[in-house]
C-alpha cells in the first residue's frame, strides 16, 4: 500500500518496498529499457507515486521493520514517476535510469536483487483515504528489463 490515509482518529503513511530474487543483471550489462508494471488499485485518481531503487547489492528485506526504516535506506538520485487511477488497471514506472544507477552499486552482481521504494510524493488530505495498493502477485504485474543485444 501506497500513500496516506486520515479516514479515521490518527493520519497513516504508507510506502512499497518490492524486491525480487537475483537480478540476472551484470554491472557491465548495456540496458535498453526497464519498465515495472503492476497493478493497482487506487481510491483517488490522480495521486503521483515515485519509484527509486535501493542502493544495495544484497537484500535489505530483514532491516525494512518499519516505514521509518524502510525511508533510512540509501535510495536512488534516479527515480520514475506514474499517476495513480481510481478505475484500478496497472501503473508502469520506467525504471531505465534506476537501473543504469543500481548497476553501479559497489559489489553489484547477477545475484543482486533489485528492490524498490514507493512513495506518493503528496500530502495526507484531511478526513481522506488515497492510498493506492499494489499488487505484485497479479498476472498483470512485471518487471521487464530489455538489454541492448535483444536478451
Amino acid at each position: 500500500m501506497v500513500g496516506f490515509s486520515d479516514a479515521g482518529a490518527s493520519t497513516y503513511e504508507y510506502a512499497a518496498y518490492l524486491t525480487t530474487g537475483d537480478s540476472n543483471l551484470s554491472a557491465g550489462a548495456s540496458v535498453d529499457s526497464a519498465t515495472v508494471v503492476l497493478a493497482q488499485s487506487a481510491r483517488v485518481s490522480g495521486r503521483t507515486l515515485r519509484a527509486y531503487g535501493l542502493e544495495y547489492a544484497t537484500s535489505q528485506a530483514s532491516s525494512v521493520t518499519s516505514l521509518s526504516a524502510l525511508q533510512a535506506l540509501t535510495k536512488t538520485t534516479a527515480y520514475a514517476e506514474a499517476t495513480t487511477r481510481s478505475s484500478g488497471g496497472v501503473i508502469q514506472f520506467d525504471l531505465s535510469t534506476v537501473i543504469a544507477e543500481l548497476q553501479g552499486v559497489t559489489s553489484w552482481a547477477t545475484t543482486s536483487p533489485i528492490q524498490l521504494y514507493i512513495e506518493d510524493t503528496g500530502a495526507a488530505v484531511t478526513g481522506d483515504d488515497t492510498t493506492a495498493r499494489l499488487f505484485t502477485d497479479s498476472g498483470a504485474s512485471l518487471l521487464q528489463i530489455m538489454l541492448t543485444d535483444g536478451s
